[in-house]
């Protein structure tokens, strides 16, 4: 399986919380992957408060959290750049390009 969507953060933060939520095991190379794409996105343009930004395609389809809430522009964005956060802490992977906020 292809974990990450490098076109979406949504998608690449879905497919993670599906594994998890189906017990499944993400290979370590897989999460070092992810971790730093994700990791690349922090404090880029459209981010909420220098935390994870948004791709242009998950602004285009609109923001949906995991369990399907859709979400408008700051709450999006926000809830984004927390699961974002989440997600690098549950991966274990050291990642120095991640900046504290």
């Amino acid at each position: 399986m292809t974990w990450l969507d490098s076109l979406s953060l949504v998608k690449t933060m879905e497919n993670a919380n599906l594994a998890y939520l189906n017990g499944q095991d993400i290979p370590t190379a897989d999460k070092v992957e992810m971790a730093h794409w994700v990791a690349s996105r922090q404090g880029l343009k459209g981010s909420y408060r220098g935390m994870f930004a948004p791709t242009e395609q998950d602004l285009h389809e609109g923001i949906r959290l995991f369990t399907g809430e859709s979400l408008t522009y700051a709450s999006g964005r926000h809830c984004m750049g927390q699961e974002a956060a989440r997600l690098l802490r549950l991966w274990e992977v050291d990642i120095p390009e991640v900046k504290e906020t």
